[in-house]
């Protein structure tokens, strides 16, 4: 337990400073800034850094050699968990709907000709209509979220008790959600495909010549959004399954698999990038090498003299 709490504390320290840096330079890099997507990137990655912070005070109250340090928190300032408890569930509907909006851009930039000129003007509007949606969806079922309880005897927390009647809203609540939410993204990955096979078959050779670089550029596009919509796939089908998989695992362990798995979503952002953005690797270890060069050439020369 004392290793996996560090291993949360050194991965998660590094992945935040890595998408900080890629959120400053998508502002200032001018190779970025005319970019819509990685305007939406931006967005994407400022979401997911919210939900990897706000998930810390669930962390450590939910493991019993940690519960103890929020025992004041809890009696001074009841309202945070009382908030922790909706927020929880207001990330995993805001993290579906960013998926969601990557899969539609990329869908609307073959699809739309002025696509890009719509989401480079629109796209805080469309972010803040998420944040809007993921209060507004679970404003019904707000009553379910019940904040976690500290048991004075064990010096840890534990969950509420919640009725089976409101754990069958709630599951009903998340299933449709989760199911609405898995097929507009199989949706739009299957209509994306068949557009950019329509667009790339009506070009003649030169055409198509022309065309290669937003060929890559779609190619590029299309791994990014995958890679993050496939480690989404997976926290969904960890959070239905595991009960089933593993009926003997202990409620601690489950809620330690799932904020792992909660921070490969927030964190696969910046490594995708990082190794499959042909731009990203040029702006970052294109300047690498010229500065090694350049070193390299400052010290060769003076003997070259001689």
């Amino acid at each position: 337990m004392e290793l996996l709490l560090h291993i949360w504390l050194y991965y998660g320290v590094f992945s935040v400073l890595l998408m900080l840096f890629f959120i400053l330079i998508f502002g200032l890099h001018e190779r970025f800034r005319g970019s819509s997507f990685y305007k939406i990137v931006q967005c994407d990655m400022c979401l997911n850094l919210a939900c990897y912070f706000n998930s810390w005070i669930f962390r450590l109250a939910q493991r019993p050699d940690t519960g103890f340090l929020l025992e004041t928190l809890y009696y001074n300032h009841h309202w945070i968990f009382r908030f922790i408890a909706f927020s929880n569930h207001f990330f995993f509907q805001t993290q579906s709907i960013s998926i969601i909006i990557l899969c539609f851009y990329r869908f609307s930039l073959i699809k739309f000709e002025n696509s890009n000129k719509f989401w480079s003007k629109w796209y805080i509007f469309v972010y803040l209509a998420i944040i809007l949606y993921s209060v507004a969806i679970n404003l019904p079922v707000a009553y379910i979220f019940h904040p976690l309880i500290y048991n004075e005897t064990l010096k840890y927390f534990v969950d509420s008790k919640t009725p089976l009647d409101e754990q069958f809203v709630f599951s009903c609540h998340l299933v449709v959600c989760t199911l609405v939410y898995f097929l507009t993204i199989v949706t739009l990955g299957t209509l994306t495909l068949k557009n950019l096979r329509i667009r790339f078959s009506n070009l003649n050779s030169r055409q198509q010549k022309e065309d290669q670089r937003t060929q890559e550029m779609m190619k590029r596009m299309t791994i990014i959004v995958a890679i993050n919509t496939v480690v989404y796939l997976m926290l969904i089908v960890w959070e239905f399954t595991v009960g089933l998989l593993f009926p003997n695992m202990s409620n601690d362990m489950q809620t330690n698999m799932m904020m792992c798995v909660s921070d490969m979503l927030s964190f696969s952002m910046p490594y995708t990038l990082l190794f499959c953005d042909k731009n990203v690797c040029e702006v970052i270890f294109g300047n690498f090498k010229f500065q090694l060069r350049s070193g390299v050439t400052s010290i060769i020369a003076p003997g070259s003299i001689t």
